[in-house]
């Protein structure tokens, strides 16, 4: 993922997009959503011909978790506000030209930002901070525990 930061790049064009959605709970049992605009894009690299729709590098590790916006209708009802805001611009991103930054070793696989989703390190980060706090809380346990009067 860091690696993508000295990938090259081309100038690569926006064939299809789509809108999907994510479904987080919040405080008190409401449901957020996050909306995301899925552009899959062509480009060539060495006369070749490449197609890709990751955003960043990290998209991969969570792309399974965004739902194509008609489950979105089939489930509430109705579609978001967002969605025909979406509609409106859909149009203008097809053939719209963008930068695509490509791995030079591999040129498959592609991203059309530099990096990775900070998001992806809040999980490990929580994991290190609960493992530290485990760890203090038992070795404090065990050492009073372990204290014996001679």
């Amino acid at each position: 993922m860091l690696e993508s930061i000295l990938w090259k790049s081309v100038i690569g064009k926006v064939i299809d997009s789509e809108m999907r959605f994510k479904t987080f709970k919040g405080g008190s049992g409401h449901t957020i959503f996050n909306f995301v605009i899925i552009k899959t894009y062509t480009y060539i690299v060495n006369g070749n011909n490449y197609k890709s729709d990751q955003d960043l590098v990290s998209d991969s590790l969570y792309s399974e978790d965004y739902k194509f916006i008609s489950e979105f209708y089939d489930k509430y009802g109705e579609y978001p506000k967002v969605y025909s805001e979406y509609i409106k611009t859909k149009e203008s991103l097809i053939n719209s030209l963008i930068t695509v930054y490509f791995d030079p070793n591999n040129p498959k696989k592609a991203c059309l930002e530099k990096g990775f989703d900070k998001m992806i390190l809040s999980p490990i980060f929580m994991g290190l901070l609960f493992g530290t706090g485990v760890t203090i809380v038992a070795y404090a346990l065990l050492s009073s525990i372990t204290e014996i009067d001679i």
